[in-house]
């Protein structure tokens, strides 16, 4: 049995992108690892009442504009599993109506991490579906999840794909 993750600690980019400007080195040292990135986009609320939040940033529910909420999974090394959803219940929580309670299974095993649509779900890796079973995962992969954009990221790629995307204006 794979051990269950605890929730996966999350931080906007442009936080990550200054902590990188203070040294690579340390940046893989304290972030190294897998990375899912919830790129900026439309963002539909839950048709909920009450709101659950990601924790970040003072309690935002969704990434400030132009800038993505990027969760930290950890090292493949470790066998975990990491639920997707939009639930407070999973490790991975996405506030979005689009995606559905509980929606993707992440599970890393011998350096490798795979991914898995939950039961009754659909989501897709690099415009193909995703079926019920384990799927390996390679940095730089994208997945629509409801319609919400998710990329797959080792350390190596996170920091050149968030260079890349748009910075959000200064705050003033």
């Amino acid at each position: 049995m794979v051990p269950k993750a605890m929730p996966a600690p999350s931080y906007l980019s442009t936080f990550l992108w200054m902590q990188q400007l203070r040294g690579l080195e340390a940046f893989h040292a304290k972030f190294g690892g897998a990375w899912l990135v919830w790129e900026p986009g439309p963002w539909l609320a839950p048709s909920r009442a009450t709101l659950a939040t990601v924790g970040v940033d003072a309690g935002s529910d969704k990434p400030k504009q132009g800038d993505a909420l990027c969760f930290f999974l950890g090292a493949a090394k470790e066998s975990r599993v990491i639920q997707l959803g939009r639930e407070p219940d999973n490790d991975v929580m996405i506030s979005d109506g689009t995606v559905s309670r509980h929606h993707l299974v992440f599970t890393s095993a011998g350096g490798k991490w795979t991914v898995r649509v939950a039961p009754d779900r659909a989501a897709t890796l690099d415009g193909q579906p995703i079926p019920a079973h384990d799927v390996p995962l390679a940095p730089g992969q994208v997945l629509r999840v409801g319609g919400v954009t998710l990329s797959f990221h080792e350390t190596s790629t996170l920091l050149p794909h968030l260079a890349s995307a748009p910075r959000p204006p200064p705050a003033r």
